[in-house]
């Protein structure tokens, strides 16, 4: 009998870790910390999370400022302001619970491109690109220290539109120093 019950606790604890390391667990506030930057790999053979180089935290960088002349990022973005307000829920890929991932599956797909279905291989099969070079509709991409594992859409003026847990899809600061520190890169799917 007791072997039963520490078999299904090590069970829940392994599915509370799966959730937990999923999209973003908690949404945080602004702040106005920056944070400095370091380096972080990736320990799998796919591609590495680095903040160093021209991939900075946004605390310490010159967001471009106002919207571009991008109509494939605008029209990006009009479809992402559509889904704010949609509850969230793990693994959810539609208008009645999404999560980070599975909303940019939704915007990009609504507009004809497609693109994987989580925020890691988001990252993966994405553009690297500099963050002095944002454009809106680019993906922000953020990292638990090794692996990406959430991801917003660019909509401009140094804002995000992305799949809050706590709080569904919300509009919020890239400069939001939680973010700032986990964040992982800027990657395009958009030429």
């Amino acid at each position: 009998m007791k072997r039963n019950v520490t078999y299904k606790s090590l069970s829940l604890c392994l599915v509370l870790i799966v959730l937990l390391s999923s999209c973003s667990s908690h949404v945080r506030f602004a702040s106005n910390k920056q944070a400095s930057p370091s380096s972080k790999k990736n320990t799998s053979n796919t591609k590495s999370v680095s903040k160093s180089g021209s991939q900075a935290s946004f605390g310490q960088l010159n967001l471009p400022k106002g919207n571009n002349d991008n109509e494939m990022g605008n029209l990006i973005v009009s479809e992402a302001f559509s889904w704010l307000g949609t509850p969230y829920r793990y693994g959810g890929d539609s208008r009645s619970g999404v999560d980070c991932s599975g909303l940019v599956a939704q915007v990009y797909g609504a507009l004809g491109i497609s693109v994987p279905r989580t925020s890691r291989t988001q990252y993966e099969n994405s553009e690297r690109v500099k963050t002095e070079k944002l454009q809106q509709g680019d993906l922000i991409f953020f990292s638990n220290g090794a692996i990406v594992n959430h991801v917003g859409i660019y909509i401009g003026n140094g804002e995000m539109i992305h799949a809050s847990s706590s709080r569904g899809v919300i509009k919020q600061a890239v400069s939001d120093e939680y973010y700032t520190r986990r964040f992982a890169g800027v990657g395009r799917v958009i030429k």
